[in-house]
């Protein structure tokens, strides 16, 4: 998948990687690079499976809940499941992206202080 034979680990601990001889600029480009490319390609894979989610839930509104709800579209109970699907619907819809900057707080530790 990345073109290599074979992979040699460029330390034992993870914290030693930065420092391997062989960990040059230009391999951490190139590992940019192809993560960029497989994340790509994963991300759209998602993005459109998650399209193929929106008709499902919609048809389990109507055909599941709505019976359960004695088929009573202004029910106090379907109209909540309703407001739910809205919002399950929206963050359904919003498109994931890789992302590009490492947090700045990981485990309560601030490294944007630790690091200016």
């Amino acid at each position: 998948m990345l073109g290599l034979e074979s992979l040699k680990p460029l330390g034992s601990k993870f914290i030693e990687i930065g420092y391997n001889a062989e960990f040059t600029e230009s391999l951490g480009e190139s590992l940019k690079e192809k993560y960029e490319d497989v994340a790509g390609t994963t991300l759209m894979n998602i993005n459109t499976r998650k399209q193929t989610l929106v008709p499902k839930i919609q048809q389990l509104l109507g055909q599941v809940v709505l019976p359960e709800c004695g088929g009573n579209q202004g029910s106090s109970e379907f109209l909540e499941f309703v407001e739910w699907t809205k919002k399950a619907l929206e963050i359904i819809q919003q498109p994931v992206q890789p992302k590009k900057t490492a947090p700045s707080n990981v485990g309560g530790i601030d490294f944007g202080s630790l690091l200016s």
